[in-house]
């Protein structure tokens, strides 16, 4: 905290509240706040974590990074929860089509992120908290599959809500000529193989009855994605519903969605489950069905297989030094 390098932080040099000093020229919005000192400061009372001064040189040399300031550094924080700090950009990116920021429930998210991560209270032998590109992959909801938003579609399907009711009136309806229920949005640092991705191939239609794609085995690559209920499958699509691809299908005893009526404890978090013997990640969560006078009574379970690249995981792990084997390799 002090004795290296002063710290950048993002707050604007001002006065503190109800302060009686005379504000400088520069203050507000032409210099940073730095805290602490560095190694060419003489003074011991720079040298210490209380120690507040500015960076910058008012209009002339604002604190943009492209000017460079010596004997200044970074502080750096990172959240207690891992992939939190993953979840505002995957909203972001996720919503930047037709779905709405507010129907992505931020709080219940599941995240697997790979890096030299520490708890705040655990013993950290060389004080290093992060080593190396973190490899993350990182799932948030949806608030409710039905939502009183949309298009007429989506209002036609939350006004009656009784007919969703059972997996198989929600997976009929979940038929259309793009993905219709949005479950929630995925992010992916990893490329996935083994799914069905689209040929290209344009599917004929028979009268008011839409096809699934026409799709082949093939790879996903890295992105953020929306996770949607399409044809009885679960389907990846772009933030504008683009298709992306189809999910492999869980075992035949294993269903994908499932609709039952909540009980009386909470929804819970989203698991995900990354397997690095077999490269490939299990995803299971829980939302509220949804609809006009439903009262959030009826709840559906979704679970996925998400196959990731052969050694992706071992691959991200060993480049960045995590695995050796007792032989040294």
């Amino acid at each position: 905290m002090s004795g290296n390098v002063a710290e950048w932080t993002s707050s604007w040099f001002a006065p503190y509240p109800d302060s009686r000093i005379e504000p400088h020229p520069y203050m507000g919005s032409w210099v940073k706040v730095i805290r602490g000192g560095s190694a060419v400061d003489l003074e011991t009372l720079a040298l210490r974590p209380a120690a507040r001064n500015f960076v910058g040189a008012g209009p002339d040399a604002p604190p943009y990074p492209e000017n460079l300031f010596q004997f200044v550094g970074f502080r750096l924080a990172s959240y207690r929860q891992p992939g939190r700090d993953h979840v505002a950009p995957v909203v972001r990116r996720a919503t930047s089509g037709h779905l709405k920021p507010g129907a992505l429930d931020r709080e219940r998210f599941a995240a697997f992120v790979q890096r030299d991560w520490h708890p705040a209270d655990a013993e950290v032998p060389n004080h290093v908290y992060v080593r190396g590109r973190a490899t993350a992959v990182v799932f948030v909801p949806v608030t409710h599959i039905l939502r009183p938003t949309g298009g007429p579609r989506m209002m036609a399907a939350w006004k009656n809500a009784s007919a969703l009711r059972k997996a198989s009136g929600l997976r009929k309806k979940a038929r259309d000529e793009s993905p219709f229920f949005v479950l929630g949005a995925l992010h992916l640092d990893l490329p996935l193989e083994g799914v069905d991705v689209p040929t290209g191939v344009a599917v004929k239609k028979t009268r008011g009855s839409a096809k699934a794609p026409a799709t082949e085995p093939g790879r996903c690559a890295p992105g953020t994605y929306l996770v949607t209920l399409w044809f009885d499958r679960i389907a990846l699509t772009t933030a504008t519903r683009e298709f992306v691809c189809f999910l492999p299908a869980l075992a035949s005893k294993i269903p994908s969605v499932e609709v039952r009526p909540r009980s009386s404890e909470s929804l819970g978090s989203p698991t995900l489950r990354p397997s690095l013997e077999r490269d490939e990640g299990g995803l299971d969560f829980t939302v509220l069905l949804g609809g006009r006078r439903s009262k959030d009574k009826y709840v559906v379970r979704v679970r996925a297989a998400l196959p990731y690249a052969k050694d992706a995981f071992l691959g991200a792990l060993a480049r960045d030094g995590w695995l050796k084997s007792t032989d040294g390799r």
